[in-house]
This record gives C-alpha cells, sequence and structure tokens, in this order.
C-alpha cells in the first residue's frame, strides 16, 4: 500500500513543498521556480499517495485547492495566517529557502492538529494486533465515514467468521488456516491505493502534455519534441497499467469469497532475504537456489515447500517436505497461489506413507 503522505504547499513563482507520513516523518521538501501544478504532482506521487495537503494561509490558494481537487486530498488550513515565528518554532530542519520552510510548516502544522486523532487510531490497532493497517484506518477517520469499531468491523468481519469456524488439524499434521484472507485483504487495499496513483499520474502526465503543447505550439525543439513522445508513451503505459489493476482488484474480491482454496505466499528462490519471516508453507519458483542459512531456517519454521520443476538432490528427504506443483490444483497470481485444499491434502498424504516406506526400509536394512 503506497505511504499516505501529508504534503505542506507554499505557491508562488518559487513553489515549496514538504512531505510527511502519517506518524509524522520527514519524507522530502524542495523548491522550484515556475514550477506548474502536473510537475508537482508528479514529483510527489512517486513517494505516496497524498491524504492531506496544507497551507500556511487562512484562504486557500487557488494552486492548493486545485492540488488537492486533483489528488484528492483533504485541505487543511490554520484558522488564521500562520506567523513567521510559529514557523520558525516549527521548523527545526535546515531549509534551503523561506518557500521550504513555509511549505515544511504547514506539513508539521496540519500533523500537529490530527495528532491525537493518529494516535488513537495507533492506540486502538495495537491493541487488536493490526497495526500494519494504520494508514488505511487513519484515511477512513480523515473522510469521517465511520467510527474505529465500525471500521474494523467491516473490515475483518469476514475474518471473524473464519476465526470461529477454526480448521481443525489434519491427519498429516497441517494447519490449514491463518491468514490468507487478511493477506488478501493487505493486497486488496494496496492495490486500490496504486491504482488511485496511477490514475492521478495519469491525469498530471496529461495536462503536462497539454501544457508544453500550448506553450510553444509554432517552434519546438528537440528536447521538447523528445519529452513530448515520452510524456505521451507514458500516458499510454499508466492506461495499460490502471487497466492491469482494475483487473487484478476484482480477481481479488472473488479469491476473498473462496472457501475451499488456502492462499500461500510465492517468492523467487529459497534465498535468505525471500525466505526470511515466512512460515508454514511457500511456494518457490526456483527450488535450486538457496543458502545453507536459508535451508536452516526452513527447517525450523517451514512445515512444507511447494516447487516447480525436477527437485535438487541436495535435499535430504526428511529434513524438509516438498510437494510438486503439479500435483495440486491451483490459482497462480503475481505474489502468491491458491491451493485447492482436496488436492493438497492427496499430496501430503502420498508423502506421508512414502516417508514411513523408507523409514520402514532403513529399519530392516
Amino acid at each position: 500500500m503506497p505511504k499516505a503522505l501529508i504534503v505542506g504547499i507554499d505557491p508562488g513563482t518559487t513553489v515549496g513543498y514538504a512531505l510527511l507520513d502519517f506518524k509524522g516523518n520527514f519524507i522530502a521538501v524542495g523548491s522550484q521556480k515556475e514550477l506548474n501544478l502536473s510537475s508537482l504532482i508528479l514529483k510527489i506521487l512517486d513517494y505516496g499517495s497524498v491524504k492531506i495537503v496544507a497551507t500556511d494561509k487562512r484562504k486557500v490558494p487557488s494552486f492548493v485547492y486545485n492540488f488537492a481537487v486533483k489528488t484528492g486530498a483533504k485541505i487543511f488550513k490554520p484558522k488564521e495566517d500562520m506567523k513567521v515565528f510559529l514557523k520558525k518554532d516549527l521548523v527545526k530542519r535546515k531549509v534551503r529557502n523561506d518557500h521550504e520552510r513555509d511549505a515544511l510548516a504547514s506539513a508539521l502544522f496540519a500533523f500537529k492538529h490530527y495528532r491525537l486523532t493518529f494516535d488513537k487510531v495507533d492506540k486502538f490497532l495495537q491493541n487488536k494486533g493490526k497495526e500494519k493497517f494504520s494508514d488505511y484506518f487513519k484515511i477512513k477517520i480523515l473522510k469521517k465515514d465511520s467510527g474505529l469499531e465500525s471500521i474494523y468491523k467491516d473490515l475483518f468481519n469476514e475474518k471473524k467468521k473464519v476465526v470461529k469456524k477454526k480448521r481443525k488439524k489434519t491427519k498429516t499434521g497441517i494447519i490449514v488456516k491463518d491468514n490468507e484472507l487478511e493477506l488478501l485483504r493487505l493486497q486488496n487495499l494496496k492495490l486500490k491505493e496504486d491504482l488511485s496513483v496511477l490514475a492521478n499520474k495519469f491525469d498530471a502526465l496529461e495536462q503536462e502534455f497539454d501544457f508544453k503543447i500550448d506553450e510553444k505550439t509554432t517552434k519546438l525543439t528537440k528536447h521538447t519534441k523528445d519529452r513530448l513522445n515520452q510524456l505521451r508513451f507514458d500516458v499510454e503505459e499508466l492506461k495499460k497499467e490502471v487497466y492491469r489493476l482494475n483487473g487484478v482488484v476484482e480477481k481479488y474480491k472473488k479469491y476473498l469469497m473462496l472457501n475451499d482454496y488456502f492462499f500461500v505466499p510465492k517468492i523467487k528462490d529459497l534465498g535468505w532475504k525471500n525466505v526470511k519471516g515466512k512460515k508454514k508453507i511457500i511456494f518457490a519458483i526456483d527450488i535450486n537456489s538457496f543458502s545453507e542459512k536459508s535451508l536452516e531456517y526452513i527447517r525450523q519454521n517451514i512445515i512444507l515447500v511447494i516447487y516447480r520443476g525436477k527437485l535438487n538432490q541436495n535435499f535430504k528427504r526428511g529434513s524438509i517436505s516438498f510437494i510438486n506443483i503439479k500435483d495440486l490444483k491451483i490459482k497462480e497470481e503475481e505474489d502468491f497461489i491458491l491451493v485447492e485444499k482436496e488436492s493438497f491434502e492427496k499430496a501430503r498424504k502420498k508423502i506421508n506413507i512414502l516417508d514411513k516406506v523408507l523409514k520402514n526400509y532403513k529399519e530392516n536394512s
């Protein structure tokens, strides 16, 4: 999920801008002469998704208002124009000019205004063990959609039903349960935010494209022509990406309703950086790329590895369990696979039988 941003803007001939996250952490500050709206939006969307835009003026400048309209951000303004002494008191970081100072002061003042609300959200989610949903809840609260309990209930109602009907431990010793729905929800929320960011980028690129054409309709330099061609290409690529993400979001919605499948994370290989933090069952695309450190971690934390292709002879049967993906009925996506429970149990049963045969053979030989 793209990082939720608070953006402070000081408009004018030289535009100042500053970015914070929803925990008040500094992200970036900058300024540029004759920076147009679409170019500013493109700069900022590289950092995340704008949810609050702040100004230091009681009367919202048109530049800030238009920025909010284009990005869908909530506008924060002070009750009266911010005094210079207040801005200096807020900004402890070294900046290059007054434009950057004013932009950063606006963002910090906005965060200060929402801090109690944000802290309340973080405390609520900490008690629930759902801190990773922090930005999502804060965004919903900002929109005044509903209260914390109501948002929580709406997001996790399916999860509660699953918990009530705990899946029993199978004969094979595998418990197929846990947080597959929660992981899919996170993926779905992330995709929706990605979609929103792409749509904003798309609008900004189109505006910059039109701006460049209006700027010089008669005589275009080679550099300008190349830039226009690049913008045209970027717009088309973003259209394709928006279309693709729309399709993936719809798929995720359907997957959330499936009861006969369970979620398995998909990793590139068995290298340490891919394996670290994974639990129970994983699907590795390249089974032959691994390290001793990652194998030891798998032995301690992973019940089973699903693989594709030929199994490496270095893996000793019994220490790590493997299932070939061809023995399973699956639905494969970019970051995960959905495995049909019935086919999984059949494949797992075969492994148990083979293990017993090998064990008896060793004991009798």
